[in-house]
């Protein structure tokens, strides 16, 4: 296969990541299951259907609203599936050419935990400071 083709993968599975540790960061962090209820609207509790929920095409197609209500989707949701993606692409770059496909796998399993760790750090971080504000 060519190349190019392990890097549009790498881009869309890292990007699907990102949607899921999205979901992982939101839900930990408030005690709920990352499982059950499936994707949401948070203001008016529809479920978002399966063509609203693909990584980053969604949020740019639905202007990072949804699609019943009009509320806003947090920015940070398309960050971290942009962001996942990407470093899905450098991880792959970096490696491919070096080492089995099966090696850049093992960073690339890494990854979301590393992220969902930061997120839950930077979320507890946030609420810690709007508790000292009130």
């Amino acid at each position: 296969m060519p190349s190019w083709y392990w890097y549009i993968l790498a881009f869309m599975v890292g990007a699907s990541v990102g949607s899921f540790v999205s979901v992982c960061i939101e839900r930990i962090s408030d005690g709920r299951s990352i499982f059950y209820p499936p994707s949401h609207c948070p203001s008016c509790n529809r479920v978002i259907k399966w063509y609203d929920n693909i990584p980053i095409l969604s949020y740019i197609v639905l202007k990072g609203k949804c699609r019943y209500c009009g509320a806003k989707i947090p920015f940070w949701y398309f960050l971290n599936e942009l962001g996942m993606g990407v470093g899905y692409v450098i991880i792959l770059g970096s490696l491919y050419k070096a080492y089995p496909i099966w090696i850049c796998l093992i960073p690339c399993a890494v990854l979301p935990v590393i992220w969902v760790w930061v997120g839950l750090r930077i979320k507890n971080f946030k609420r810690l400071l709007i508790r000292r504000s009130q």
